[in-house]
């Protein structure tokens, strides 16, 4: 199940002889299964000439009829303002979106979703959240509680899951 980088890193820490190998097996085996679900992702979509950042996009604007600001499409997709304006180039050279002007300011763009790139958002979100599912649709309820727990606390221990916690207010978790 590992792959070949992260099976060379589990040899050395053999090799070595570390008492945490098993530990380091395990990680790279989550590593391993995100980097293949990560290229299976990326198969799907590219069937349809996306990446998984131009789908997050449909997707995100897929309810907005007026259009989102460029700036709130960035922070919802998770990306840059460099890459947004990349990203919406891209989808407009597509015909799958375009720009227009903000009815409240005139110095500010709304992105839109076409007629086109609205179909294409909601027929490849059903078919990549079938695929999705079926990825962990072998886990029964109690496995799947299981595994989403586990993933939860190992997050915690990470550099980003720190600053998550750190950055979450006691209101965040009552909200």
């Amino acid at each position: 199940m590992l792959n070949a980088k992260h099976k060379s890193l589990y040899e050395e820490a053999q090799r070595r002889g570390r008492r945490d190998v098993r530990q380091i097996e395990l990680c790279g085996g989550v590593l391993s299964l995100a980097a293949a679900i990560e290229a299976d992702c990326a198969r799907r979509l590219s069937r349809h000439q996306l990446s998984e950042s131009k789908f997050v996009m449909l997707v995100v604007l897929l309810e907005a009829k007026d259009g989102l600001a460029a700036n709130e499409v960035a922070t919802r997709c998770g990306v840059t303002r460099a890459t947004m304006t990349s990203l919406i180039d891209g989808l407009e050279r597509d015909g799958l979106a375009r720009r227009t002007a903000d009815g409240q300011d005139r110095r500010s763009v709304n992105i839109q979703l076409t007629d086109k790139g609205a179909d294409l958002a909601r027929s490849v979100f059903d078919e990549h959240a079938e695929w999705l599912a079926s990825v962990f649709g072998g886990l029964d309820r109690e496995q799947s509680e299981l595994l989403t727990s586990m993933i939860r606390l190992i997050w915690q221990k990470t550099d980003v899951g720190k600053l998550a916690s750190a950055a979450t207010t006691p209101d965040d978790e009552t909200a």
